[in-house]
């Protein structure tokens, strides 16, 4: 018991502490390493009363469906997803189509009733001050410079061109 503290509060000069290894150390080293081993043990027993939880429950749904999730094989998993789901019919990843109206209201505008709304604007204009949500997929997308960007959207055999500003 050389390597505990002394019961009284007066200091022993000749105690003396040692770590893990049997080498000496200080007092303060020694407070240390004796609060680090109680939460490892806190640690343990936590873990432990985790695990007796899970083994309690038994193996969740979600860890059933864990797909691998290594970054390197990203594409793989992706182009694994997507066979398995088309070949499936489940859904379908490149939709020929997008939803414009849900729940009765046009929340999107789809591109031809885009290029019908806008068919008397000159070209080369510029329109400020309209909002406009278009549905449709980005074919290309083209940086000019600093301050442009050119993008292409295509949707129902249809597509528009348009410039954004920076």
């Amino acid at each position: 018991a050389s390597d505990a503290l002394p019961k009284s509060g007066a200091p022993n000069p000749a105690a003396q502490f040692f770590d893990d290894d049997g080498n000496p150390i200080t007092k303060s080293a020694y407070k240390k390493l004796q609060k680090q081993k109680k939460a490892q043990e806190r640690n343990a027993a936590k873990a432990a009363q985790l695990a007796a939880k899970q083994a309690e429950k038994g193996p969740s749904l979600k860890d059933a469906q864990v797909e691998e999730v290594d970054p390197t094989k990203y594409f793989e998993n992706r182009r694994k997803f997507v066979m398995d789901s088309g070949s499936n019919g489940d859904f379908n990843p490149y939709p020929h189509k997008f939803k414009t109206v849900i729940d009765g209201r046009e929340t999107m505008m789809s591109v031809p009733h885009f290029k019908h709304s806008y068919a008397n604007v000159e070209k080369g204009s510029m329109l400020n001050d309209d909002l406009v949500s278009l549905a449709g997929r980005v074919q290309a997308i083209r940086v000019a410079g600093n301050s442009l960007i050119f993008y292409t959207v295509a949707a129902d055999d249809s597509e528009v061109q348009f410039i954004v500003q920076r």
